[in-house]
């Protein structure tokens, strides 16, 4: 709050994916930096999928703004259990960076807990959802927006 990124609302709930404070987090340290996750994306609109689409795809932007900036190589998505309750998919995500940076978005990785209990992840790598940049499948370009 300190810094006028956060409302205090933001501040409060410990988690912010708002433009301003993504900037603010990516362009705090002077070096490159070669990966940015973002964490738990899933917290940001648990109950409410279009206004979490819209608030990733503008996190995102930002990213992709880092990157071509030079301060970001590439970023990522940090996640413990947003594609395992099925609040995202992968294929949504790709969906998400491709509308944020074109089919050449710098959306490289995806940090998640390996688990044989928690396999949803791992067949969705499995089914290839992990294989095209510019993949939309499973998303209408509505739910994107």
């Amino acid at each position: 709050m300190k810094a006028g990124v956060l409302t205090e609302d933001q501040a409060l709930a410990g988690h912010s994916l708002a433009p301003d404070y993504v900037r603010w987090q990516t362009g705090r340290n002077r070096e490159r930096l070669d990966l940015v996750l973002p964490h738990n994306l899933e917290r940001a609109h648990p109950r409410d999928r279009p206004a979490l689409h819209r608030v990733v795809r503008e996190a995102f932007v930002v990213l992709e703004e880092a990157v071509a900036a030079g301060h970001v190589a590439g970023y990522g998505i940090a996640t413990w259990a947003g594609l395992e309750e099925e609040v995202f998919t992968v294929g949504e995500l790709l969906a998400l960076a491709a509308g944020a940076g074109g089919c050449r978005h710098r959306l490289v990785a995806v940090q998640m807990p390996v688990s044989l209990v928690m396999t949803t992840p791992i067949a969705q790598a499995l089914r290839g959802a992990f294989s095209d940049r510019c993949r939309v499948r499973d998303v209408s370009a509505q739910e994107i927006q």
